[in-house]
């Protein structure tokens, strides 16, 4: 994750208009090593030789390099109530925890022909797939109700991507396909467990909400 430190307008402007921000991201030095013929220094994913660098002092010994740290500064940030035409704006792009989803499943934006080959065994699959609601659920990609519907299909309460798929179809408020997923799946739907916070438990939930 990282922290905006400058553009801050842009940043908002992007935001309402649905669209990415290319961003110069400054990253902190990791470690390096100067004990082989490789003698390289770790920027976040970036490796560079240290013969490269200028401007950073490196000890022989990097077990003896420290990192900045000590407690941070009051007042440096402040609460702030953000218009909420931002914050709305703000949801369509990915979490960290979307975000990881996506980096873990290793894919870009998916085709169609991907995104077949994945709905036939969402079990195979399943990392892409989850990678895939979120890529989509930020661009506005109209591939998305399809999409989460077939996941959402998916048998297993205690599928992650089952649950996800209910979360994307939840906030499409309105929606008769979605209205008549749901309808269908409390037709359907056994006996509430009898274990607080089971699964199941946590599917109705988030079923009700899309009525709220």
């Amino acid at each position: 994750m990282s922290v905006l430190l400058d553009g801050h307008h842009k940043a908002a402007a992007a935001a309402l208009l649905g669209r990415t921000l290319p961003c110069l991201t400054v990253l902190p030095l990791g470690y390096y090593r100067l004990d082989n013929p490789k003698q390289s220094a770790c920027f976040g994913p970036i490796v560079v030789p240290v013969e490269d660098i200028s401007g950073v002092k490196l000890p022989k010994e990097p077990w003896r390099y420290t990192k900045g740290s000590g407690p941070l500064p009051e007042g440096r940030l402040e609460d702030a109530e953000l218009p909420e035409a931002l914050l709305a704006a703000g949801k369509r792009y990915p979490t960290a925890e979307g975000y990881a989803l996506v980096s873990a499943a290793e894919i870009g934006y998916p085709t169609d022909r991907e995104l077949e080959t994945w709905l036939t065994d969402p079990g195979l699959y399943r990392p892409q797939l989850r990678g895939a609601l979120v890529v989509l659920r930020s661009r506005g990609d109209p591939r998305l109700k399809d999409t989460a519907l077939r996941c959402a299909a998916v048998g297993d309460a205690h599928c992650s991507l089952k649950t996800e798929a209910f979360q994307v179809l939840a906030e499409l408020k309105g929606d008769p396909d979605v209205e008549a997923f749901f309808i269908d799946y409390f037709v359907i739907l056994e006996e509430p467990s009898s274990v607080h916070g089971s699964a199941q438990d946590y599917l109705t939930q988030i079923a009700h909400s899309f009525w709220d």
